[in-house]
């Protein structure tokens, strides 16, 4: 990554901004999504094409938000400004980076938490998925519970479930689990096999045997 070559590059697309928006739009839009771009440098290179041409800035920004090269705090600021050019795009952002478990769990709950004000469904969905993740810190697993009871009071049973089982709740059980009869006593553990008598030994018995039958008196 060459940062001097980043900077050239977006010095160059801001001196063409003033008397040229259309090719200063292109190079922004060429900066944001070249992946061998330093994340911010990405990022402000996006944020200067919503100046010029807010649909080119939606897709970049929504590429940036998406990618998971990018780092986490990044992404999560992408998506953020998402909400100035396309709600659409923001909410599609915000709720992946919700829902993705390689994004830092505070990242996660941080996007959860912008959502409400979007869609309320979507923030649902991503505090549902959050609340049910057994590999997320309980701090942020029960802070999405309790989102999620305040979205709507009809599922505060359902956020209240999801809190106490430590997001197993969402896991639907196994067949065995609803069983109601009375459970069958485990079996017994199998006896290892005898092992095998060696050769000698039979020899010997027979040996013996013989002898036994030779020195017993005849009648």
């Amino acid at each position: 990554m060459d940062y001097a070559s980043d900077d050239d590059r977006m010095t160059n697309a801001e001196r063409l901004a003033g008397h040229d928006p259309r090719a200063a739009a292109a190079h922004f839009r060429a900066i944001a999504r070249d992946h061998g771009v330093d994340d911010d440098v990405r990022l402000e290179a996006a944020s200067r094409l919503a100046e010029l041409d807010g649909g080119a800035a939606a897709g970049a920004l929504r590429a940036i938000a998406r990618d998971h090269a990018v780092d986490d705090d990044v992404r999560l600021e992408a998506a953020s400004r998402l909400t100035e050019v396309s709600e659409t795009a923001a909410i599609d952002a915000l709720r992946a980076i919700a829902r993705d478990p390689a994004v830092d769990d505070e990242m996660r709950m941080e996007a959860a938490s912008r959502l409400p004000e979007l869609d309320v469904r979507a923030a649902a969905e991503a505090l549902r998925t959050i609340a049910s993740d057994g590999g997320i810190d309980d701090v942020f697993r029960s802070d999405a519970a309790e989102h999620l009871a305040t979205l709507n009071p009809e599922w505060s049973d359902e956020a209240a479930r999801l809190d106490r089982c430590g997001g197993r709740a969402a896991r639907p059980p196994h067949h065995h689990e609803t069983h109601r009869g009375p459970v069958p006593p485990p079996a017994s553990p199998r006896r290892p096999p005898a092992p095998p008598v060696p050769w000698w030994v039979m020899v010997a018995a027979v040996g013996i045997e013989k002898l036994r039958s030779f020195s017993a008196p005849t009648s």
